[in-house]
């Protein structure tokens, strides 16, 4: 049987989808769903960024591009909501390559979407 995600994770992937809809979003649970982690690898525009989220602190976001390609990197940022974590979602792609590319593709193959990271 496969355990639901949260809602506060599910609000987070739909309003990255919104603003994105090429956003993929892999999800790994906790052992422990109460007390434990999930960790979430956010991949758009060829940019991997790692967000943490557990029920007592929110969204984790590593403090910068070097410390988001090392996994298990304890995260500097941390928001409550999950609106609030795709605004800062948004800025993070917005801003500087933080992680390892994910391997391209010929634009020409891809079709043409509207995105938040063009």
């Amino acid at each position: 049987m496969t355990q639901a995600l949260p809602r506060e994770i599910r609000a987070f992937v739909s309003g990255a989808q919104r603003l994105d809809p090429n956003v993929v979003v892999d999800c790994d649970p906790p052992d422990d769903a109460i007390h434990g982690s999930y960790w979430l690898d956010v991949r758009a525009g060829g940019k991997v960024l790692p967000v943490e989220w557990n029920a007592r602190q929110g969204f984790g976001f590593a403090k910068d591009g070097a410390e988001a390609a090392l996994y298990g990197t304890p995260c500097a940022h941390f928001v409550a909501d999950a609106g609030d974590a795709v605004t800062h979602l948004a800025h993070c792609f917005l801003s500087a390559p933080f992680a390892p590319p994910i391997e391209a593709t010929s634009s020409a193959d891809a079709p043409e979407r509207k995105s938040f990271l063009h």
